[in-house]
């Protein structure tokens, strides 16, 4: 748009060949008084060696200069192109800013689920303890049956707590990766485990390790 403002020069070569043949009238005299005087006799053969014989060249060159005076319609298009320029840039810097508010979001979720998967499995363990000391008292006669289920109900409670937990957690690093659009490796966050159930993540330089205990964890 900028370059259409400037003065614009056009420079133009022509050059092109003419072949002639054909009977050719011979007159003597000039204007309306002269008289056919005789023929000399041509053909196809005659045009095709005037053609290649460069015997009737032609040729012509121009010059066009053109110089944009007061406010044209060019410098309109810039100024336009310009205000479109500015709208891009400020919709980039939006995208942006709305990016790194999405991602630092997600981010702060996962360390957030990452605690709550430790508070869950704290009270996990809390109520495995609970119960071992309910089925201890059981055995010496200190303890019902009902403090014993109970005991066994809180502690599946805590187990459902801690696999919600869990499951939350994971939902959370998906959604990180994501709104990042690349793997958990670049993001800094490296997910690792066990076959005995052991769980833990390390987020931006900062560790939380998990663990869990149990069949079918």
């Amino acid at each position: 748009m900028r370059n259409q403002t400037h003065p614009q020069a056009d420079v133009s070569a022509r050059y092109g060949l003419v072949g002639q043949g054909g009977t050719l009238n011979v007159y003597e005299g000039t204007g309306i008084t002269r008289q056919l005087v005789g023929t000399i006799p041509g053909g196809y053969g005659d045009a095709l060696n005037s053609l290649f014989g460069r015997n009737y060249p032609t040729w012509n060159v121009a010059l066009n200069v053109s110089y944009p005076i007061g406010t044209s319609a060019q410098e309109a298009a810039v100024a336009r192109a310009r205000v479109q320029s500015n709208q891009v840039e400020a919709q980039l810097r939006q995208i942006e800013l709305q990016i790194a508010t999405d991602v630092t979001n997600a981010a702060t979720q996962v360390q957030n689920n990452v605690e709550v998967v430790e508070a869950a499995q704290a009270a996990r363990e809390f109520a495995q303890r609970q119960l071992e000391a309910e089925q201890s008292k059981f055995e010496v006669g200190m303890s019902t049956n009902y403090f014993v289920v109970q005991a066994q109900r809180d502690l599946a409670n805590a187990q459902n707590n801690e696999l919600q937990a869990v499951l939350a957690y994971r939902r959370s690093l998906v959604e990180l990766e994501r709104l990042q659009q690349t793997t958990l490796q670049s993001a800094n966050i490296t997910l690792y485990g066990s076959g005995t159930g052991t769980t833990g993540v390390s987020i931006l330089n900062t560790s939380a390790t998990t663990q869990t205990t149990g069949t079918g964890r």
